[in-house]
């Protein structure tokens, strides 16, 4: 993992100043995949793509229309000895993951817009961050019921995915399947996973049949 450049972003609506980091160059050496769709790699962080202002508590996307510059990346570059980037930029708080309980607050307040790609965004991973992340298949759950703000996410999830007058690809399928299955659906998930083709996901498709079949609604660590 080579570190980027930090990127240097301003709040639309206050003019505050965020950073967040960036690569270049990861790799996922050691990653957790979940059945979900998402995955722990510590060679392949995360970084946010919308953030919450410290200073006026607004979201903003962290876009190019509220990116202010960037400076430093690399091993070698030490903020202390820099003497051309702003002290503004260099003081500025670093963004951060939005925890559950503000990816669903900008869930409900449409900080999407009418980007489906930023609900699309959101709403994954409001859906990530309500899952269990269990690292044995055997685990005990941490969560017992299926919420009205878990149900209500996750048919918003499949509404994005059956875009009406397009092909849905074996990836999109896999969602839908997965996102059925949370939600005790099990027979309409066995459906939607056997019209998925691809060989390459054939592994994955038999192992949630599997979990299907015992009636298993959580998340599971896939083996890869």
């Amino acid at each position: 993992m080579i570190p980027g450049p930090a990127i240097v972003y301003k709040c639309p609506n206050c003019g505050n100043f965020c950073q967040r980091g960036s690569l270049t160059s990861g790799n996922t050496g050691g990653a957790r995949f979940y059945s979900d769709g998402s995955m722990q790699a510590v060679m392949l962080p995360e970084f946010p793509a919308i953030t919450k202002c410290k200073k006026c508590e607004k979201f903003y996307w962290l876009d190019n229309d509220n990116k202010a510059g960037s400076y430093g990346g690399g091993w070698f570059y030490d903020s202390r000895k820099d003497k051309v980037t702003p002290k503004q930029w260099l003081e500025a708080d670093l963004a951060r993951l939005l925890p559950v309980e503000e990816l669903q607050e900008a869930v409900d307040a449409k900080a999407y817009g009418d980007s489906s790609e930023n609900e699309m965004y959101l709403r994954k991973r409001l859906w990530w961050g309500l899952n269990d992340k269990a690292d044995r298949r055997d685990a005990e759950p941490l969560t017992k019921s299926i919420t009205v703000q878990y149900a209500e996410n996750c048919h918003g999830l499949i509404a994005l995915l059956l875009v009406e007058g397009e092909e849905m690809s074996d990836g999109r399928r896999l969602m839908v399947a997965e996102l059925c299955r949370n939600m005790e659906m099990f027979d309409v998930c066995e459906e939607v996973l056997r019209t998925i083709k691809g060989p390459e996901l054939r592994e994955i498709v038999d192992a949630l049949i599997g979990e299907c079949k015992r009636k298993n609604r959580y998340v599971v660590l896939l083996d890869r």
